[in-house]
């Protein structure tokens, strides 16, 4: 899966993810952030860029990362901020 800008995942199970990459984030200083959509989001994983345009291992194993899903929500888990770069997400 790759997300370029905030988006809502609506999904009816979980995401077991194996790996989660951050490409290329423009400007020191830019952040991502995925968090559930609860009523008070839970932070799941954030990322703030160190190095500009250079690639950031947010999630890599060995275990898979569990993005929540609910059937009875109608969403899951969104990626809230994401300031440049895109997301790969491996599941």
């Amino acid at each position: 899966m790759s997300i370029t800008s905030a988006a809502t995942v609506v999904a009816s199970r979980p995401f077991l993810v194996k790996r989660i990459e951050w490409l290329t984030p423009v400007n020191i200083g830019d952040k991502v952030v995925i968090a559930d959509t609860d009523a008070s989001p839970n932070l799941i994983i954030a990322g703030t860029c160190e190095v500009a345009s250079q690639s950031q291992i947010l999630w890599s194993g060995p275990q898979k990362l569990t993005l929540p899903g609910k059937a009875t929500q109608t969403a899951s888990w969104q990626v809230s901020t994401i300031q440049s770069g895109s997301l790969l997400i491996w599941f």
